[in-house]
């Protein structure tokens, strides 16, 4: 009876050192992915990413295993591979919207490996959408419509799209992206052209300010003050001769650009034109928390065309990637 309790005993210890030695083996030859998105200075996960392990160099005496291929990533963004020999390998990653990334590792004896691998939207036949809407000049800020109007967008001087405007603002989706030309005219007005911009996976909104046949020009001076979330806000005005003429922007719309780009606070407004080019320059007030735990303020100061209404430039602190 002792005997073969004894060689039980022997049997069940054997069965765990094997059982051992095996766990020891897979953790040793696991590969673990994270897929994330790189945009700028910050990054985040992406779950609807596809991995593949391949080699390196067609090894053909050691096929891969099939389900190493388009494998999709978990609800973290990653991805685990199991029994991955010490080698050379190669990580391919993609994702709908998104440029295609690889990167190459070599797999070492005795550890597991861990890779990250970022993807960037694609723009690559990345396609957006403009909202558009013709405006009488003396009420942008109250947006009455021309609704007798027609748009026409242009690309290389050939017209691609036109729409009427009985709806008062009119959408065109699909638009590749690239400068395009917008023209704007309506029975009593003069027609006007603007250029505007599509991003990919972005709808942009240009109003176009169309002036009656005949008008006087406004060639009135820059406003002293705006209204803004039932505030005033005193307007500085820069340049020699510094007026409204070719502005299409109103200062209220410029704000709004502004306070959609996540800014909680306008705290000054600057009206500029250099060189005949007018412009506004909002500085702005983003709060946050700095990791996530420190409160803080951020000015971000943002110079916007009055002519198109395009952002042309931002300017923030360089750490403002850290608050959230």
């Amino acid at each position: 009876m002792k005997q073969k309790a004894a060689l039980i005993i022997l049997h069940l210890f054997a069965i765990l050192i094997f059982s051992s030695n095996s766990l020891a083996q897979a953790n040793e030859n696991t590969l673990y992915v994270n897929v994330i998105e790189q945009v700028g200075n910050a990054a985040r996960v992406l779950t609807n990413a596809k991995v593949s392990l391949t080699y390196a160099q067609q090894n053909e005496e050691q096929p891969l295993p099939p389900e190493w291929k388009d494998v999709p990533v978990d609800e973290n963004g990653q991805v685990v591979f199991l029994n991955v020999q010490p080698g050379v390998y190669t990580i391919t990653a993609k994702s709908p919207g998104y440029a295609t990334a690889q990167k190459e590792f070599t797999k070492e004896e005795s550890k597991p490996a861990y890779l990250s691998i970022a993807l960037v939207k694609s723009t690559l036949n990345a396609k957006g959408s403009v909202r558009i809407a013709i405006l009488k000049e003396h009420a942008p800020q109250t947006k009455e419509y021309i609704l007798d109007g027609k748009i026409e967008i242009m690309k290389n001087g050939k017209v691609i799209r036109s729409s009427g405007t009985e709806s008062g603002e009119v959408l065109f989706t699909d638009l590749p992206a690239g400068i395009y030309t917008a023209s704007a005219s309506a029975p009593g007005y003069k027609p006007k052209q603007t250029e505007f911009e599509i991003k990919a996976n972005s709808e942009e909104w240009l109003p176009i300010i169309l002036q009656e046949t005949g008008a006087r020009p406004s060639y009135t001076t820059c406003p002293k003050e705006c209204t803004c979330d039932e505030r005033t806000i005193p307007t500085q005005c820069y340049g020699r001769g510094v007026s409204e003429k070719g502005v299409s922007i109103s200062t209220s719309d410029a704000i709004k650009k502004v306070k959609d780009n996540a800014v909680n606070e306008i705290s000054n407004v600057e009206f500029k034109q250099e060189d005949g080019k007018p412009s506004y320059e909002i500085t702005g007030i983003k709060q946050g928390r700095l990791f996530f735990l420190i409160p803080v303020h951020i000015y971000v100061k943002t110079e916007i065309d009055a002519k198109t209404g395009k952002v042309e430039n931002i300017e923030k602190p360089w750490w403002s990637f850290l608050v959230f």
